[in-house]
């Protein structure tokens, strides 16, 4: 039981990052093209940085990893 919610909160923290890193990279170059089709509003013109993007989602992980354990407790 305490293996699985720490793999879990290593997978969260490895999704974190990764979702981070493709948030920051492409989120600009993909709204940029499909705007260029829609034409809905402006295009992004500064780039989103890796950190800061991490940093927004520690909160939620935190969350995440505060609740999980509690939900598995209850569907057992």
């Amino acid at each position: 039981m305490k293996n699985e919610v720490v793999y879990q909160i290593i997978f969260q923290i490895i999704f974190a990052v990764m979702w981070s890193a493709l948030f920051a990279k492409f989120y600009p170059s993909l709204y940029n093209f499909v705007n260029k089709y829609t034409k809905a509003g402006d295009d992004i013109q500064a780039d989103l940085e890796f950190v800061n993007t991490i940093i927004l989602r520690v909160p939620f992980l935190l969350l995440f990893m505060v609740l999980a354990p509690i939900l598995l407790q209850y569907t057992k």
